[in-house]
C-alpha cells in the first residue's frame, strides 16, 4: 500500500528517493482514478513525475490520486512548458498530420542512418 506523507521523523514514500524494488514497483501495481499505470521507473529526488499522452483522461486524474496518497507529484503542463516548447509542438503536428508525430528515436535513427550514407 502507499504510505501519505508525514511531518514526523519517519521518511514518507513522497519524502525518500524512491529505490528501483520499494516505491518503483508498488507504484507499478496501482489504479488511482481509473488509471494504471504502462511504465514506472524510479527517480533519485523523492518526485514522483506522471507522464502521458492525454493530460485530461489519464496525467491529471493519476497525479491527483498520487497525491492524495501524499506523493510529491510533478507534471509537465501548464506554466512548465515554454512557448518555444509549444510552438515545436504545433510545428510538429503541422509536419506530420494528419499522422501520428513519430518517436524521437525514430527520427534521431532515420536523420543518424542518412547522414551516415
Amino acid at each position: 500500500m502507499l504510505k501519505p506523507a508525514t511531518s514526523g521523523v519517519e521518511e514518507s514514500a513522497a519524502t525518500r528517493a524512491p529505490s528501483r524494488g520499494s516505491a518503483g514497483a508498488d507504484l507499478a501495481k496501482t489504479e488511482l482514478n481509473g488509471i494504471t499505470p504502462v511504465r514506472v521507473r524510479p527517480g533519485t529526488n523523492g518526485k514522483v513525475a506522471v507522464v502521458g499522452r492525454s493530460m485530461g483522461s489519464g496525467v491529471e486524474p493519476y497525479a491527483s490520486g498520487l497525491k492524495t496518497q501524499g506523493y510529491d507529484v510533478e507534471t509537465f503542463s501548464g506554466n512548465q512548458i515554454s512557448d518555444a516548447a509549444n510552438d515545436a509542438w504545433k510545428n510538429l503536428i503541422l509536419d506530420y498530420a494528419p499522422s501520428r508525430i513519430p518517436e524521437a528515436r525514430d527520427c534521431y535513427s532515420a536523420s543518424s542512418m542518412s547522414a551516415a550514407s
